[in-house]
């Protein structure tokens, strides 16, 4: 099972107290590189997990404001936006010449390319997770849009956000590590389905938009089914297949190909975790959904380029550029 890193305060000295903190939590919180901050005694404790390439922290800090310098939206970007819940206290946000008080009950999220100041007015306590903004993109809408605008934790997806958000942390280390990637997805998804909702323009295409995410949806849980097909598929959705293809013409690639990557994808995230080290390749294969070995290894390096085996020996070599191959998060659906 996955466990929970900490760091915290409490073992730094109190002279070097923020400078210590600032190199060793700012990192896996994901602020810019330039940036300030005031306080007149500093305490933290962070606790910070991985969901794939997703992260998830809780954070519980005394009143202290951080502010990025104006380089951040030139110097650093990496497409990524976070997705913020308070638990306790009240933190004020500026960016983008928005301003918003987040309290307990709510979530925002908050573009990681932009410059941003924040001021934690109380001793507070929040739940946030790092994503690539690609996994929520639609040209529905215009991500930085959304971010900084209050979101309901206590209704409608916006609860369902909030709390599988918060539920997720909580229940972080009964969680089957190989099963991270597919919850890290199904959060994401739904962040995703919110802001369509909350769209003032449902058009008819917003609503084939919704159909593709309870397409991708409905892949995701059944990924392992080796029965998985457009047929099924179809049934589970009460359309037709041509229905089906008319809704999904304006993506890069088939249902069946996404189905083929995300298993391959799944199979390449065991390869690399603890329990793969000694799992038998083809028992990894079997379990995501392939029937047969060998069209799993023409498919595997065909996609990444490398055998499965060759793969799974750099995953625990010094060979690091074999262990950031390509996934197609976000890739199904990104233009859309």
């Amino acid at each position: 099972m996955p466990v929970m890193s900490l760091i915290s305060t409490k073992s730094m000295h109190t002279q070097d107290k923020l400078a210590q903190w600032q190199q060793s939590a700012w990192m896996e919180t994901g602020h810019a590189r330039s940036r300030w901050i005031q306080a007149t005694s500093f305490d933290g404790f962070l606790e910070f997990g991985s969901l794939g390439e997703i992260k998830l922290y809780k954070l519980t800090v005394t009143p202290h404001r951080v502010m990025s310098s104006t380089e951040v939206g030139t110097q650093n970007v990496r497409g990524l936006v976070k997705a913020i819940l308070q638990v306790r206290g009240t933190t004020h946000y500026e960016q983008m010449g928005r301003q918003v008080l987040l309290k307990p009950g709510s979530w925002m999220l908050r573009d990681m390319d932009m410059p941003y100041s924040i001021d934690i007015q109380e001793h507070s306590e929040l739940i946030a997770l790092i994503f690539p903004k690609t996994s929520i993109a639609s040209t529905r809408f215009d991500i930085r849009d959304f971010c900084l605008r209050l979101f309901s934790g206590t209704s409608g997806l916006g609860h369902i956000v909030h709390d599988l958000i918060q539920d997720t942390f909580q229940e972080f280390g009964e969680i089957e590590e190989s099963l991270l990637p597919d919850l890290a997805s199904t959060i994401t998804q739904l962040i995703r389905l919110h802001l369509l909702q909350v769209c003032p323009d449902q058009t008819p295409q917003a609503l084939c938009e919704v159909l593709r995410e309870r397409v991708r949806r409905y892949i995701s849980v059944h990924l392992r089914a080796p029965d998985l097909s457009l047929d099924q598929i179809a049934r589970a959705m009460h359309c037709t297949k041509r229905y089906l293809h008319k809704v999904f013409e304006e993506e890069d690639m088939s249902i069946s190909k996404y189905i083929l990557d995300q298993r391959l994808d799944r199979c390449r995230d065991a390869l690399c975790g603890t329990s793969g080290r000694d799992e038998c390749i083809t028992d990894i294969a079997l379990s995501w959904g392939f029937s047969n070995s060998a069209h799993f290894s023409r498919a595997f390096h065909k996609r990444f380029g490398v055998s499965p085996s060759a793969y799974r020996v750099s995953c625990f070599s010094n060979l690091e550029p074999m262990r950031r191959l390509p996934s197609i998060a976000g890739q199904f659906g990104s233009n859309n």
